[in-house]
């Protein structure tokens, strides 16, 4: 596999308009916490500004969010991608299979590249989903354009896949992903 991700080595913020809404969308994948339906609203407000297609996919989303409490979306986001996962959120799982080794380089290059561009994955693995949409505000359009063909596409259909499925409500999330990431009108 090509080394697919190659940002520029003056570890400058360059990001694209699709690589900041690509950041809001990783930062709303993330553990609730007591701020979730306030952070979770103003990151969708960000992202619908920049991508208005992607509304339609967040409104249901959002709308639920404020009929639960955070204890409820913690232990919804816990039943769909951790304990007994519906999906995961592990990108090259989906693109070799989780028993090929190919995984490994690949989150080695991850690895590599944040590290170059001056981003910290924090505690998730790199190929984690968060990670690399929070990643994607870091660098260039050619790069993101690279990562999104190479690492991102195929792995957001197929947990889209599996979430539809059982009708989770992170099915929208992640189709707004979709939305972004499949957009074309927005490389720069």
């Amino acid at each position: 596999m090509k080394k697919v991700i190659n940002p520029p080595k003056n570890n400058s913020h360059i990001g694209t308009k699709k690589g900041l809404a690509l950041a809001q969308l990783g930062l709303m994948l993330e553990y609730p916490d007591q701020n979730y339906l306030k952070r979770m609203s103003k990151l969708a407000a960000n992202v619908h500004n920049s991508f208005p297609e992607a509304k339609e996919h967040l409104e249901p989303l959002l709308s639920e969010l404020s009929s639960k409490s955070f204890q409820h979306w913690q232990e919804f986001y816990t039943s769909t991608f951790d304990l007994a996962a519906i999906c995961s959120l592990y990108t090259t799982g989906y693109i070799f299979g989780d028993e090929n080794f190919d995984r490994g380089t690949v989150m080695a290059i991850f690895n590599e590249q944040y590290k170059e561009a001056g981003f910290n994955p924090g505690k998730e693995l790199p190929d984690h989903l968060t990670c690399i949409l929070k990643y994607a505000a870091h660098i260039d359009s050619e790069t993101l354009t690279e990562l999104i063909n190479y690492c991102l596409i195929v792995p957001v259909e197929k947990m889209i896949e599996q979430l539809n499925l059982s009708k989770n409500l992170y099915k929208h999330l992640l189709s707004a992903v979709l939305v972004v990431l499949k957009n074309k009108d927005c490389e720069e």
